[in-house]
């Protein structure tokens, strides 16, 4: 990958690069989150569960690069706002 076939990372490596990324979970919250979750669930039959997501999409964009010939000019158009929200639900 990238040219480096023997990469191997230290402790300090990563660590160092989990700073720098902000990688990382809290375990913590992660457990607490999945066990009030699972009792919230408890309230609810497995045909009431739906997981679902929102998302734009900009259905009238240009692409932002193109192709042209060498020394050809290119004037740019703006990017447009216009957007339809989707929202998907699926049974779990």
């Amino acid at each position: 990958m990238m040219g480096i076939n023997d990469f191997k990372a230290s402790n300090g490596w990563i660590k160092r690069f989990r700073q720098r990324h902000v990688a990382g979970v809290n375990m913590y919250t992660d457990d607490t989150w999945k066990n009030r979750v699972q009792i919230l669930l408890n309230d609810y039959r497995p045909d009431d569960i739906f997981s679902a997501d929102e998302m734009d999409l900009f259905h009238r964009i240009l692409p932002d690069k193109t192709l042209t010939f060498k020394n050809e000019n290119f004037s740019g158009d703006k990017l447009r706002k216009e957007r339809l929200t989707v929202r998907l639900a699926v049974l779990q």
